[in-house]
């Protein structure tokens, strides 16, 4: 799962992305600059600029389709969106 980064400067320590089983991760301190984008691995690894690791030992998203939720650190849903 990628995100980028299209217009300004975005922060995202502190958000969450979650799956509708419940699975969740948090960011970590990273900022994303306009034309960034960073790569999020379920599995283990170092983070970099570019690569964050959610170090998770099973699959997380669903090969029948699953949803994708990115909430803001208040805890307000940014985005959903549905993974084919």
């Amino acid at each position: 799962m990628s995100i980028s980064c299209t217009r300004g400067t975005v922060d995202l320590v502190s958000w969450k992305m979650k799956d509708d089983y419940g699975w969740s991760f948090v960011f970590p301190k990273v900022i994303l600059y306009e034309g960034d984008t960073v790569t999020i691995y379920t599995g283990c690894g170092k983070n970099s600029d570019t690569s964050l690791y959610w170090c998770h030992d099973n699959a997380i998203w669903n090969n029948s389709g699953d949803k994708l939720y990115l909430y803001k650190p208040d805890g307000t849903l940014y985005r959903r969106w549905n993974l084919n």
